[in-house]
């Protein structure tokens, strides 16, 4: 991937979210105020990141008891969130006929992996294309599906519009109070959740791949669409097995047999992103909470809805550390060598989540009472924006929320910016310096 610009499309980015994130602070502390729903400006604050950063935490409570502007303002920042900022001006400048300027085009390409600004307005358009079809689709099918329950027909179509955009973009927020586990024996609700909880988390580009591949415009996929799709099905299907064995008499008992895998499918996909959940996570069993937690670290893929480290970014590493016991000079995937400065930034990226949540639990730990595996949880459920929790966020101090405001914003938008900082700043020196050995291990 390239970046463009010397004069720092981080800044934009940041900036971009950060302005997000006020305006909606400010939206709903108005809309709140006029609806006759007490929160205090920080709560605003707290749902309005957890909103632009597509986590799904909610420290007022179930999300149905906000006022009506209050929650289209909610999904609203989902959406804008889950694009993007770059991505989401650029559609709407689309949309009403402006050109977009080639400054535009090169920040908009590094916000959403392209690799050329010549690229840009294809990509725009397809994804224009694509959210509004997955959207749509999930909503036509959850609208039959909530309204089939006994909901009237405008209840029922609010409720699916809702629902499939925060699914798509990784948003977590369910109008239900327990989430999705009234359908923990149900097909049609969790089927269109996890399709597109599995859409928006696989990114953009990829999908534009894909369609190029159905199309003919290319003959092969590229590694990184491999990488991306072989990850996915792997740690989708990693995750059912461990969840249906270590949940099958803990948080699945009660279910029939073909609801206990069903369930487990579910939390494997919602893990990494989504942030729904059938089976309340109090009851969970420490095995399970321990899959969890390496899920949610995971995460999506890059430029998509989802956050975490990146399937991508774990391949390299894993690769890297296969490479490396083989002694083989080369690290190769799919017949094509992977550079060294890719796995330098991918060691980087590593060593900054985990010493973030070193740094997060730490102070969580000294804020707060709360055992410690609920701390760690929330954690990095917040740094990964998964949006699963253990249920204290709406018991944290001020101060602890401050914390998980701060992993949401940097899971988000600080790790995303400072991966792009590391390619912009590739270059070669003119100074070479002899080799030392230093040993390890």
């Amino acid at each position: 991937m390239k970046t463009y610009s010397s004069a720092g499309v981080e800044k934009y980015i940041t900036l971009g979210f950060l302005s997000l994130i006020v305006a909606g602070t400010l939206l709903l502390c108005v809309s709140c105020f006029i609806g006759d729903f007490f929160i205090t400006p920080l709560d605003a604050l707290f749902l309005s990141a957890s909103a632009v950063c597509v986590t799904g935490f909610s420290p007022v409570g179930p999300i149905a008891e906000l006022p009506l502007s209050a929650q289209i303002i909610l999904l609203s920042l989902v959406q804008l969130g889950g694009i993007g900022i770059m991505g989401a001006a650029a559609l709407m400048a689309f949309m009403t006929g402006q050109k977009l300027q080639l400054k535009q085009r090169l920040f908009i390409a590094t916000e959403m992996g392209v690799d050329s600004p010549m690229q840009v307005l294809r990509l725009l358009k397809f994804v224009a294309v694509y959210t509004a079809l997955f959207e749509s689709s999930g909503t036509l099918v959850l609208f039959f599906a909530f309204k089939s329950d006994g909901m009237g027909a405008g209840t029922a179509l609010y409720y699916a519009v809702f629902h499939s955009v925060s699914a798509f973009c990784s948003g977590g927020f369910s109008l239900y109070p327990g989430s999705f586990e009234v359908f923990s024996s149900t097909v049609t609700v969790p089927a269109v959740s996890m399709t597109l909880m599995l859409v928006g988390g696989i990114g953009f580009p990829l999908m534009s791949e894909l369609r190029d591949r159905r199309l003919g415009r290319i003959t092969f996929l590229s590694p990184y669409a491999k990488i991306v799709l072989l990850s996915t099905a792997v740690f989708t299907a990693a995750g059912t097995v461990l969840y249906a064995i270590s949940e099958w008499n803990a948080a699945f008992s009660g279910l029939p047999v073909w609801s206990r895998l069903w369930n487990a499918l579910f939390a494997s996909v919602s893990a990494r992103g989504g942030g729904f959940y059938m089976a309340d996570y109090s009851r969970w069993s420490t095995e399970g909470l321990m899959a969890t937690l390496f899920l949610m670290f995971i995460g999506g893929a890059p430029f998509s809805t989802a956050g975490g480290l990146k399937v991508t970014t774990f391949a390299i590493l894993l690769l890297a550390a296969a490479s490396e016991l083989k002694q083989e000079e080369d690290i190769v995937v799919y017949s094509r060598k992977i550079p060294f400065a890719t796995v330098r930034r991918a060691l980087a990226l590593a060593f900054i989540h985990i010493i973030t949540l070193f740094i997060a639990v730490g102070a969580l730990l000294t804020l707060e009472s709360f055992p410690f595996g609920s701390l760690i949880f929330d954690a990095v459920s917040a740094l990964g924006t998964s949006g699963l929790s253990s249920g204290i966020t709406q018991s944290l101090s001020s101060a602890g929320k401050i914390v998980l405001i701060l992993l949401m914003f940097w899971g988000r938008v600080g790790i995303l910016t400072f991966s792009y900082s590391l390619v912009r700043r590739e270059r070669m020196g003119n100074v070479r310096f002899p080799d030392t050995n230093i040993p390890m291990g």
